[in-house]
């Protein structure tokens, strides 16, 4: 696998140190005001980590997942831990790791709020690349889909499921 092209040295890539806001650093998505908003508005939670400071930028609503307190030290684009993500769905995201740098993924996964349990999220990677094409940063989106996806699969069961008979 080649690694993407970055403005660090090969194998330079710093440990995102997190902060939650934008730590008035123009580099994170949360310092413009319209942004976070729109975060609002549809409820999306980011994280975000940018190659310039070596931060990783977390809306304050990442604070009900178990990975927002452990991200310090983790590797680029690495925001997940095995112990973040329901067991079923750890071998996708490991898979993921492996490309991270080099393209973008979506995924629908559980994972573990502060509580313990477990709640169903689209997450989004994207890269962010400046007008050269360099790698300037790794953007997670999360959004709660726990509803839709428990609505899914109620619906699977009852197409597969016979009432009358009790046959699945």
């Amino acid at each position: 696998m080649s690694t993407p092209e970055t403005h660090l040295p090969a194998g330079a890539l710093p440990r995102p140190m997190p902060v939650f806001g934008d730590g008035g650093d123009s580099c994170c998505l949360l310092h413009d005001p319209r942004c976070r908003i729109l975060l609002r508005q549809t409820r999306t939670v980011i994280a975000e980590w940018c190659i310039r400071t070596g931060r990783m930028y977390l809306s304050p609503e990442a604070k009900q997942f178990s990975f927002a307190a452990a991200l310090e030290g983790h590797p680029v684009g690495c925001v997940f831990r095995e112990c973040d993500v329901h067991a079923e769905d750890w071998p996708q995201v490991s898979a993921l790791y492996g490309n991270v740098l080099a393209q973008d993924a979506e995924l629908t996964l559980r994972l573990r709020r502060t509580d313990g349990h477990y709640l169903w999220c689209r997450v989004m990677l994207s890269r962010l690349t400046d007008g050269d094409g360099l790698l300037t940063g790794v953007l997670v989106t999360i959004n709660n889909v726990h509803e839709a996806v428990a609505a899914q699969r109620v619906l699977a069961y009852r197409a597969e499921y016979d009432s009358l008979t009790g046959y699945a």
